[in-house]
Protein backbone atom coordinates (compact mmCIF):
# COMPACT_ATOMS: atom_id res chain seq x y z
CA UNK A 1 0.00 0.00 0.00
CA UNK A 2 1.32 3.31 -0.90
CA UNK A 3 1.35 6.63 0.70
CA UNK A 4 -0.49 9.27 -0.80
CA UNK A 5 -0.17 12.85 0.00
CA UNK A 6 -3.54 14.06 1.74
CA UNK A 7 -5.14 16.83 0.15
CA UNK A 8 -4.49 20.28 1.91
CA UNK A 9 -7.78 22.70 2.89
CA UNK A 10 -7.72 26.04 1.03
CA UNK A 11 -6.87 28.69 2.95
CA UNK A 12 -9.27 31.35 3.83
CA UNK A 13 -8.72 34.62 2.01
CA UNK A 14 -8.77 38.16 3.79
CA UNK A 15 -11.87 39.09 2.14
CA UNK A 16 -14.05 35.94 3.05
CA UNK A 17 -13.57 36.63 6.73
CA UNK A 18 -16.21 37.64 8.89
CA UNK A 19 -16.06 41.26 10.29
CA UNK A 20 -16.46 41.78 13.94
CA UNK A 21 -16.68 44.98 15.23
CA UNK A 22 -14.01 46.26 18.29
CA UNK A 23 -16.24 46.83 21.60
CA UNK A 24 -14.16 48.97 24.16
CA UNK A 25 -14.11 47.37 27.12
CA UNK A 26 -13.48 48.74 30.49
CA UNK A 27 -9.95 47.91 31.98
CA UNK A 28 -8.59 47.92 35.55
CA UNK A 29 -6.05 50.81 35.31
CA UNK A 30 -2.92 50.15 37.30
CA UNK A 31 -2.59 52.03 40.67
CA UNK A 32 0.64 52.64 43.02
CA UNK A 33 0.16 53.22 46.50
CA UNK A 34 3.01 56.43 47.72
CA UNK A 35 3.47 57.88 50.75
CA UNK A 36 4.04 56.56 53.81
CA UNK A 37 1.55 53.54 55.80
CA UNK A 38 -0.51 51.33 54.41
CA UNK A 39 -4.49 51.35 53.66
CA UNK A 40 -6.89 48.75 54.50
CA UNK A 41 -8.77 48.02 50.85
CA UNK A 42 -11.28 44.91 50.25
CA UNK A 43 -10.74 43.47 53.33
CA UNK A 44 -6.64 43.78 52.62
CA UNK A 45 -3.83 45.72 53.44
CA UNK A 46 -1.78 48.01 50.77
CA UNK A 47 1.63 48.68 51.78
CA UNK A 48 3.79 51.66 50.33
CA UNK A 49 5.00 51.55 46.86
CA UNK A 50 2.47 48.42 45.97
CA UNK A 51 0.71 48.50 42.57
CA UNK A 52 -3.10 47.25 42.67
CA UNK A 53 -5.61 47.16 40.25
CA UNK A 54 -9.38 48.97 40.66
CA UNK A 55 -11.33 50.96 38.62
CA UNK A 56 -11.48 54.52 39.76
CA UNK A 57 -15.12 54.54 40.79
CA UNK A 58 -13.78 51.56 43.52
CA UNK A 59 -11.33 53.44 45.37
CA UNK A 60 -12.20 55.65 47.96
CA UNK A 61 -12.19 59.04 47.24
CA UNK A 62 -10.32 59.36 51.00
CA UNK A 63 -7.26 57.49 49.90
CA UNK A 64 -7.03 59.35 46.76
CA UNK A 65 -4.11 61.78 47.34
CA UNK A 66 -2.12 58.46 48.18
CA UNK A 67 -2.64 56.59 45.19
CA UNK A 68 -1.06 57.42 41.87
CA UNK A 69 -2.77 56.15 38.52
CA UNK A 70 0.37 54.36 36.38
CA UNK A 71 -2.20 54.49 33.26
CA UNK A 72 -2.76 58.11 33.07
CA UNK A 73 -4.07 57.97 29.45
CA UNK A 74 -6.58 55.32 30.46
CA UNK A 75 -7.74 57.61 33.36
CA UNK A 76 -7.95 60.30 30.90
CA UNK A 77 -10.56 58.35 28.81
CA UNK A 78 -12.60 56.92 31.82
CA UNK A 79 -12.60 60.20 33.03
CA UNK A 80 -13.81 61.60 29.92
CA UNK A 81 -16.73 58.98 29.34
CA UNK A 82 -17.43 59.52 33.49
CA UNK A 83 -18.25 63.57 32.29
CA UNK A 84 -20.52 62.37 29.74
CA UNK A 85 -22.34 60.25 31.95
CA UNK A 86 -23.24 62.94 34.48
CA UNK A 87 -26.54 63.35 35.77
CA UNK A 88 -28.54 66.26 37.73
CA UNK A 89 -27.71 66.30 40.81
CA UNK A 90 -31.14 65.13 43.13
CA UNK A 91 -32.83 68.03 44.63
CA UNK A 92 -32.83 67.60 48.87
CA UNK A 93 -34.73 70.62 50.12
CA UNK A 94 -37.56 72.64 48.54
CA UNK A 95 -39.47 75.89 49.68
CA UNK A 96 -43.12 75.73 51.39
CA UNK A 97 -45.00 78.48 52.30
CA UNK A 98 -46.83 81.77 51.44
CA UNK A 99 -46.40 85.82 51.54
CA UNK A 100 -43.97 86.13 54.54
CA UNK A 101 -43.95 82.83 56.05
CA UNK A 102 -41.49 80.24 54.34
CA UNK A 103 -40.30 76.92 55.39
CA UNK A 104 -37.35 75.26 53.93
CA UNK A 105 -38.59 71.40 53.97
CA UNK A 106 -36.96 67.97 53.03
CA UNK A 107 -38.29 64.95 50.82
CA UNK A 108 -40.51 63.46 53.66
CA UNK A 109 -41.73 67.06 54.39
CA UNK A 110 -40.15 68.20 57.78
CA UNK A 111 -38.81 71.69 58.04
CA UNK A 112 -35.84 72.73 58.27
CA UNK A 113 -36.45 76.11 60.31
CA UNK A 114 -37.88 76.32 63.58
CA UNK A 115 -39.22 79.50 62.67
CA UNK A 116 -40.98 80.80 59.72
CA UNK A 117 -38.60 82.61 57.47
CA UNK A 118 -38.92 85.90 54.77
CA UNK A 119 -38.59 84.52 50.98
CA UNK A 120 -34.97 85.65 50.86
CA UNK A 121 -33.85 84.71 53.78
CA UNK A 122 -35.66 80.66 52.95
CA UNK A 123 -34.35 81.32 49.42
CA UNK A 124 -30.91 82.02 50.99
CA UNK A 125 -30.86 78.82 53.42
CA UNK A 126 -31.85 76.56 50.56
CA UNK A 127 -29.19 77.61 47.85
CA UNK A 128 -27.05 76.78 51.05
CA UNK A 129 -29.04 73.71 51.72
CA UNK A 130 -28.65 72.51 47.92
CA UNK A 131 -24.93 73.61 47.46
Amino acid sequence: MERTKKSEPEKAKIEDLPIVPIIPVETRLRWKKTGGGSLTWKNRYVKPGEIILAYPEELPKAFMDTLVCLDKEELGKVSAIKKKETHTPEILYTLKGEEESWWVVNKTGKALNEEPLTKAQAEELLNAMNG
